[in-house]
């Protein structure tokens, strides 16, 4: 017995997928078999000119062995399934830190420049003033910025849903494997399998502060790590170590003549604190690796996936076990 098989040549041109009842199209318009779909004695002719139009030479026959029983049959099946029943545990190297591919936020100052202080003691007053306005006081927001980064960026197919679902691609696996069975099961015997067997919709826990739903919500990972972060930032870079960023200067402003010509005093600026406010944004994507952000990342995703797979293993001893009652 025969079924067809299209390789990644495909144009997605439609010429086969209109002409017979083994192709169909995927969501992206490109042609895949039909699942399940074995190739009657009397098609094979018809199909091989199928195969023979096709002008990128991307479809072929597979040869399929029929087994010696339905008994056969369903030990196959029952390994297939088996084989691609578990979605792989997080390692470390999926949760990458690389500071260059996430920013924090960083602001001009507007008080730079204004020669209207009195002392350089006071114009540097004045720099740390606007500094932990704008930056120092916001470690926690920026931290937060940070960690939604890195979640969105890593974290996001162990908890969303549509297509970087990691649980829906798995899903959509275990989907097809379930219908090819089905399919071939019926060309072989004659015989339907419940419709039950090749619905397939498995998801880490949901109900109410699961680690799904406290990951969609934001109520883990991200309070709790931008803390840390924060923490850690004002531990490692107090706001003394950013005062030798920003300088004063001076000029000799006229205030009018007196009694002995022209009369001037000494005015003073403050100058470079937006560096201090991008060295703090600097230092904070070093601070976030020191903060074992990825560690962190993984542990949470390790929980979910182990959630996944024992609601999988559940619902796949469901499906062995209506191929056994058959």
């Amino acid at each position: 017995m025969k079924k067809l098989a299209v390789s990644t040549a495909c144009i997605s041109c439609g010429l086969c997928t209109v002409t017979n009842e083994y192709l169909q199209e995927d969501s992206t318009g490109q042609a895949i078999p039909v699942p399940g779909k074995l190739i009657s004695d009397n098609e094979l002719a018809t199909v091989k000119q199928l195969i023979d139009n096709c002008p990128v030479s991307a479809i072929s026959f597979v040869e399929v062995q029929k087994p010696m029983s339905a008994k056969d049959f369903i030990a196959a099946a029952t390994k297939k399934i088996s084989a691609i029943a578990t979605l792989p545990t997080p390692k470390q190297s999926d949760f990458p830190y690389n500071s260059s591919e996430f920013s924090v936020p960083y602001y001009g100052a507007a008080g730079q420049y204004r020669y209207e202080y009195s002392s350089e003691s006071s114009a540097n007053s004045a720099a740390e003033r606007e500094f932990n306005e704008k930056a120092y006081s916001q470690l926690k927001p920026f931290a937060l910025k940070l960690v939604m980064q890195y979640k969105s960026k890593y974290l996001a197919p162990y908890y969303v849903s549509g297509p970087t679902s990691i649980y829906e691609k798995k899903n959509a696996e275990i989907k097809s494997l379930l219908a090819e069975i089905a399919g071939e099961y019926e060309s072989i015997f004659g015989q339907k399998l419940p419709a039950s067997f090749v619905t397939f919709e498995v998801f880490p826990d949901t109900e109410r502060n699961s680690m799904l739903d406290m990951l969609r919500k934001d109520t883990v990972f991200s309070d709790e790590i931008a803390d840390l972060i924060a923490s850690k930032h004002r531990s490692e870079y107090p706001i003394s170590n950013y005062r030798s960023t920003w300088d004063t200067d001076y000029e000799d402003k006229y205030i009018g003549k007196g009694m002995f010509g022209d009369k001037y005093k000494t005015v003073y600026c403050y100058k470079n604190v937006e560096a201090a406010n991008k060295e703090l944004a600097d230092d904070m994507l070093r601070v976030a690796g020191w903060a074992d952000i990825n560690e962190i990342a993984l542990d949470k995703a390790c929980v979910v996936v182990d959630q996944y797979n024992r609601n999988m293993k559940k619902a796949i001893e469901e499906k062995i076990a209506i191929l056994k009652n058959l």
